[in-house]
C-alpha cells in the first residue's frame, strides 16, 4: 500500500508541475483513478482482514456532514430554487472533485499506512514532492534551466506547480515547516540538503508575491510558537529567529537581482498602503456584496444559499475559503470545516507530549503548516493544493495514532514487567523470613 501511495503522490505532482492533462472521462482522470483504486484496495483489505476500526470519528463525522449537506443543497439549488444558469451535472461534478475526493484523499492516506514508519515514509514522499516542484519552479522561472513549464505573469508574479500564485503560495507554506524540521533535526549532509530545499521553497514563495501566503506564514510562526512554548526555550526562539532572519535575508538578496521590482511593488508597496482595496488586491470589493446578500437573507446565515450558489449569484470566486463555505453552505458547512482543522491540530499537539523526538518534530511542523494554510485561505480559494493537504493531514493523523499506540504498548509492557518482578522479589524475601510449615514442624526433613 505504501508504494501505491507513493505512486499517487508522484503522479499528482508530475501532472500538476508539468500541466499534464490526464483525463480519462468526464470527472475522471488518471489521478482520481489511482485514488479510487487505493480506496477499493483498502476496502478489500478491511473486508478480508476484518480489522477496520473507526479512529478520529469526529473528523470523519464532520466530513460526512459537510458532504451530505452539500449534496442536499445541490438538489435544492437545482430543482427547488432553480437558480438561473445552475446546471446540476456541472455542480455535481464540482462537488465530487472538491468535497468527496478531498475526503477520499484524507481517508486513503489515513487508513493506508499501517505503521509509524509507513506513515513517516508517506509524509516524506509528500514533502519531497513539494521540494521537487519548488525546485523546478525556481530554476525555470529564473532562467537557470529553461523547461517552459512555469508561467510568469505580466506583473512578474510566478505561477508554479499549483498554477495561480496564491494557491501555489498556500501549497508552499503547508510543507515549508516540515522541511525546516528535517533541517533542524538532520545531521551532516542531509541537514544541508533540507536547508537548501527550504531556501528554494522560500524563494518560490517570494516569486509568487502571494501576500496571503506570507501573512499565513507569519501568523503560523506567532501562533505556533505560543502553542508549543513548552518545547521552545527562550534561547531556541532567539537562535531560530535569528537564523530565519538570516535565511530570509539571503534569499531576498539573491532574488532582488531578478525580481527586485516585484518584491518592492507588489509585496512592500501593496502591503503598506492606506487603501484597503489595494492592500487586499480588490478582495474587499468582492466580500462586501457577499456579506450584504447574506445579511439581507438572515436564514442564509445558517443554511447558506446552497452548493456552488456564489458563482451564479455574484462572481465566480470569493477569494476567501471561509466566506465561500459560509455563503454556499452556511454556518453548518463552515463549522464542520473548522472543526476538522481544529480537531486534527489539537490531536497532533497533544500527541507531542508522548512522541519520540523525530515524530514530535514532524507533528509540530504539521501544526505550523496547517495553521499557515488556515491563515492563507482567508485570501484565496484553493483547488489544486487540497489533495496534497488532505493527504498530508491523513498521513500525519495516522502517524499520531501509531505513536500513541506505541507509547501505550511501551507503558503496558513496563507495568507488566514491574508486576512480574514484584511477586518474585516478595517470594525470595518471604523464603528467608518465614520458613515453610513443613520445615518448622520437623515434618518432611531428611
Amino acid at each position: 500500500m505504501r508504494i501505491l501511495l507513493w505512486f499517487i503522490v508522484f503522479v499528482l505532482i508530475t501532472a500538476d508541475t508539468f500541466s499534464l492533462e490526464l483525463g480519462l472521462a468526464p470527472g475522471l482522470s488518471a489521478k482520481n483513478a489511482l485514488l479510487y483504486l487505493a480506496a477499493v484496495f483498502l476496502a478489500g483489505r478491511f473486508i478480508i482482514t476484518r480489522t477496520f476500526k473507526v479512529q478520529l470519528g469526529g473528523v470523519h463525522a464532520a466530513f460526512l456532514i459537510l458532504v451530505t449537506y452539500a449534496v442536499i443543497t445541490l438538489f435544492v439549488a437545482a430543482y427547488g430554487i432553480a437558480y438561473p444558469r445552475y446546471k446540476f451535472l456541472e455542480s455535481a461534478m464540482f462537488l465530487k472533485g472538491n468535497l468527496v475526493d478531498h475526503y477520499l484523499f484524507f481517508a486513503v492516506f489515513f487508513f493506508g499506512p499501517r505503521t509509524r514508519d509507513e506513515a513517516l515514509s508517506v509524509i516524506k514522499a509528500l514533502i519531497v514532492a513539494a521540494c521537487a516542484a519548488n525546485f523546478i519552479t525556481v530554476v525555470d522561472a529564473s532562467g537557470l534551466i529553461h523547461l517552459g513549464v512555469t508561467e510568469v505573469g505580466q506583473d512578474g508574479r510566478v505561477q508554479g506547480a499549483m498554477g495561480e500564485q496564491n494557491q501555489y503560495g498556500a501549497y508552499i507554506i503547508a510543507f515549508l515547516p516540515a522541511m525546516l524540521a528535517y533541517a533542524i533535526s538532520g545531521r551532516g549532509a542531509m541537514r544541508a540538503v533540507w536547508l537548501l530545499a527550504a531556501m528554494i521553497s522560500l524563494a518560490a514563495l517570494l516569486m509568487t508575491a502571494s501576500r496571503g501566503a506570507m501573512v499565513g506564514l507569519i501568523f503560523s510562526a506567532v501562533w505556533g510558537a505560543y502553542l508549543f512554548r513548552r518545547y521552545l526555550s527562550p534561547e531556541k526562539v532567539i537562535i531560530w529567529g535569528l537564523s530565519a532572519f538570516v535565511l530570509i535575508s539571503v534569499v531576498v538578496a539573491m532574488l532582488s537581482l531578478q525580481f527586485g521590482d516585484l518584491l518592492k511593488e507588489h509585496v512592500l508597496q501593496g502591503t503598506f498602503t492606506n487603501n484597503a482595496t489595494e492592500a487586499s488586491s480588490g478582495r474587499t470589493e468582492l466580500w462586501g456584496p457577499a456579506f450584504s446578500l447574506l445579511m439581507s437573507h438572515p436564514w442564509a446565515l445558517i443554511t447558506g444559499f446552497c452548493w456552488d450558489a456564489y458563482a451564479h449569484l455574484l462572481t465566480s470566486v470569493t477569494h476567501n475559503h471561509y466566506l465561500d463555505l459560509w455563503f454556499n453552505l452556511g454556518l453548518i458547512g463552515l463549522f464542520a470545516f473548522l472543526f476538522i482543522l481544529i480537531r486534527v491540530c489539537i490531536f497532533a499537539r497533544s500527541t507531542c507530549e508522548i512522541a519520540t523526538p523525530a515524530v514530535r518534530a514532524q507533528l509540530i511542523a504539521f501544526v505550523f503548516g496547517l495553521i499557515a494554510v488556515a491563515g492563507a485561505i482567508f485570501f484565496v480559494n484553493l483547488y489544486s493544493p487540497w489533495p496534497y493537504i488532505w493527504a498530508y493531514i491523513g498521513a500525519t493523523m495516522r502517524l499520531a495514532i501509531e505513536e500513541r499506540s506505541a507509547s501505550a504498548a511501551s507503558q503496558s509492557s513496563a507495568i507488566r514487567q514491574a508486576r512480574e518482578a514484584t511477586p518474585a522479589a516478595g517470594v525470595r524475601r518471604g523464603a528467608v523470613r518465614k520458613p515453610s510449615p513443613a520445615l518448622s514442624s520437623g515434618r518432611g526433613q531428611f
